[in-house]
């Protein structure tokens, strides 16, 4: 069996409320935001786990979230300001 590449990624239903025990769940913080027209606006946030600096866009936070820049973290960051990540043993 081929050995995988990155970390698992984390999925928006790994997240449901029956599988609660698998995911971290920490929140992330708003370094900066950057104001513009037309579904410009973005902001750059730390990711709780991994310390990477990732820029997204607004309108990407409130659709389906984004993920964290650094493949072997795998983090899913929502608009709530809540960063999901599975747990090491999940994987």
């Amino acid at each position: 069996m081929a050995r995988r590449k990155y970390a698992k990624q984390t999925t928006w239903d790994d997240c449901t409320p029956g599988k609660h025990n698998t995911v971290d769940m920490m929140a992330w913080t708003v370094d900066r935001y950057y104001s513009a027209a037309n579904g410009r606006s973005a902001l750059t946030m730390t990711c709780p786990f991994c310390r990477q600096m990732n820029l997204a866009y607004v309108w990407s936070l409130r659709g389906g979230g984004k993920r964290c820049e650094n493949r072997q973290c795998g983090a899913l960051f929502g608009y709530g300001g809540k960063a999901y990540r599975l747990r090491a043993e999940a994987v």
